[in-house]
């Protein structure tokens, strides 16, 4: 049985640190949950008054800094800030402070609005710098980076306008793209056995994120 994390567990984790949430509807649903964790005084779910596509800043009892930054392609300029140390124009928008834990998560939209975003190949021409970025940095931008799998959708609630953008086999690809961008290779899990189970990834995936 996985262990259920209470906010007595967060208080000795995350008192005084910042986790900063980036990407989509989806990204922002488990941002609030994680937030209700944290601190149950705070909202479980986004406020509805018509702007939840909006930023969201939460400081807990315990004094953990709680950030969504809505961005359903990954791609805006606090999410290069966030990401990509690389570029010496986004320093200055950089927090002085590191994130404990940085969640990215991204998909449904490149596929709902193929148009305008470019649809699968933009989503994995972006995966590639994000990720490539992330591991190329000098120092690690967060002390954990999650990047969310492409959730699964259930077709029986969709809307006929999105059942016909987004399809179970282009989510099902995106995420085997995620795996193996992120996943190392054997040869590297081979050294990583023979350095004592040391492990170099700079980022995480939870595949069971589709499981629950």
């Amino acid at each position: 049985m996985l262990y259920s994390y209470q906010s007595r567990d967060a208080s000795r984790c995350l008192s005084s640190r910042r986790v900063v949430f980036v990407g989509d509807s989806v990204t922002r649903a488990l941002f609030f949950q994680f937030a209700h964790i944290v601190d149950p005084t705070l909202p479980e779910d986004p406020p509805d008054d018509g702007a939840k596509h909006s930023n969201h800043f939460f400081v807990s009892g315990s004094q953990t800094k709680l950030e969504f930054v809505w961005d359903p392609f990954t791609n805006t300029t606090s999410a290069l800030a966030l990401t990509d140390p690389s570029k010496s124009s986004l320093n200055r928008l950089r927090q002085f402070e590191r994130p404990t834990l940085l969640v990215l998560g991204s998909g449904l939209w490149y596929l709902r609005y193929a148009d305008t975003s470019g649809g699968l190949s933009a989503w994995e021409a972006n995966v590639e710098a994000r990720i490539e970025a992330i591991n190329g940095a000098r120092d690690k931008l967060a002390d954990e980076v999650v990047f969310l799998p492409v959730e699964d959708i259930v077709p029986s609630k969709l809307s006929p306008e999105r059942l016909n953008t987004m399809h179970s086999s282009d989510i099902d690809a995106m995420n085997s793209e995620l795996y193996h961008r992120i996943k190392p290779s054997s040869t590297n899990s081979s050294w990583s056995r023979l350095l004592g189970s040391v492990s170099y990834e700079r980022i995480s995936l939870p595949s069971v994120f589709n499981r629950c």
